[in-house]
């Protein structure tokens, strides 16, 4: 088959298409840039730790209601950004903040969220680990911005768990590296 823009276009998609569902990422999910960098090397959670299987961590059973299926899908975009902080973006040194053992419990944390608040909870830790130089201006500004983490939580709803989540999505330097 001869290369043409066309092929190649279409087999850029098919890799693409292979690689999400590689990685069971959510199509609703697809978009987040933090997914580009799940299997890049160098990342925090080391070579070590699995990948969450986020399609299943988003999925609902029938007749869910639209705030369980947004709290779902909340979990995996969180999961996500987590699994591809680059090295450096949080201290994994042995008494760090963002040890193996503290990243672990903190993903078991994230599934068993039952509500807008317990994630809430769940992202001001992420958050917090994470090392400011890791964010882009903006998004530190932004972030600086919004309420303090104990308002965060106690007043958290899944509009204001998304915009954070979006937000720290968009504002991590994903392609910065330290190594120690």
């Amino acid at each position: 088959v001869e290369p043409s823009e066309n092929n190649l276009l279409v087999q850029e998609e098919m890799l693409e298409e292979v690689i999400s569902n590689r990685n069971a990422v959510p199509k609703s999910l697809a978009h987040m840039s933090a997914v580009q960098f799940l299997n890049a090397r160098n990342r925090a959670r080391g070579l070590q730790t699995p990948l969450s299987n986020f399609e299943k961590i988003s999925s609902v059973c029938e007749g869910t209601s639209p705030e369980e299926r947004s709290l779902q899908m909340m979990k995996a975009a969180l999961l996500i950004i987590e699994a591809a902080l680059p090295l450096g973006a949080v201290d994994t040194s042995s008494r760090g903040a963002w040890r193996p053992d503290v990243a672990e419990c903190w993903r078991s944390l994230v599934e068993k969220a039952q509500d807008a608040a317990n994630l809430m909870g769940t992202f001001v830790l992420l958050e917090h680990a994470i090392n400011k130089q890791w964010l882009t201006t903006e998004a530190e500004e932004v972030l600086t911005s919004m309420p303090l983490h104990w308002k965060a939580v106690s007043e958290a709803s899944a509009s204001s768990v998304a915009m954070r989540i979006s937000l720290l999505d968009g504002g991590i330097k994903y392609k910065r590296i330290e190594r120690g």
